[in-house]
């Protein structure tokens, strides 16, 4: 699970929930089934971008298509 001071980013796409999390090395991302919660795929990546890019390939979106929201972490006041 991320850490609360680290930058945390959901975005929900048809069925899925995507989130993706700020780590020491890079970012990890998941995407989840909004129904069952189960886990439908994850990964690691260098950049928050390739992160959300990865997280929204996954779940079937375009780039474009998933509208990614923080949901907190260091530059947030």
């Amino acid at each position: 699970m991320p850490e609360a001071e680290n930058r945390t980013y959901a975005a929900s796409f048809q069925n899925h929930d995507l989130r993706t999390w700020e780590t020491e090395g890079g970012y990890l991302w998941k995407v989840t089934s909004s129904i069952t919660g189960d886990v439908i795929a994850q990964g690691e990546a260098l950049s928050l971008e390739n992160a959300m890019i990865g997280a929204a390939q996954a779940a079937g979106a375009d780039w474009g298509t998933a509208r990614w929201r923080s949901l907190g972490g260091d530059d947030e006041d």
